[in-house]
């Protein structure tokens, strides 16, 4: 053989041997691609999964909204029942008060009442005694 054929002998052995190299490494590129798509899908599902959470959480917020607002509607409520009660006993106190009040200017008058009376029978227990006393001297009696 020739040197040139030695040179595209030894060229094309190169070549394979490059050819063979490159091979392996776009296999181990296809193996590599592989796994990122794997890890790639395992991604997306985690994410799917993560959606599908923050959708509930989403859900559950709504749902403690409205049940804030019914339950402080139903506080609202309640607390208005209590103060009309309230305003109820403050009244019926009132109204209490006031006729406790008047049975005592009542009393108070009556007291008053009697005072007078009592004054005008003193007086006409003197005036009976001093015309008893009329009465016995025109008699005569002792």
């Amino acid at each position: 053989m020739s040197e040139k054929e030695d040179m595209i002998l030894g060229a094309l052995a190169r070549l394979e041997s490059g050819w063979q190299s490159v091979a392996g490494e776009v296999s181990a590129l296809r193996k590599d691609q592989s796994q990122l798509s794997e890890v790639l899908i395992k991604l997306a599902d985690g994410q799917l999964t993560l959606s599908e959470e923050l959708i509930k959480i989403r859900e559950d917020v709504a749902k403690l909204r409205e049940d804030q607002t019914s339950l402080r509607v139903g506080l609202m409520e309640r607390m208005d029942r209590l103060q009309n009660i309230l305003n109820s006993i403050r009244d019926d106190v009132t109204v209490s008060m006031g006729r406790g009040d008047h049975a005592e200017r009542i009393a108070l008058h009556t007291r008053e009442e009697l005072r007078t009376l009592s004054e005008v029978v003193s007086a006409m227990h003197k005036q009976i005694a001093t015309l008893q006393t009329q009465v016995r001297e025109l008699r005569g009696d002792p």
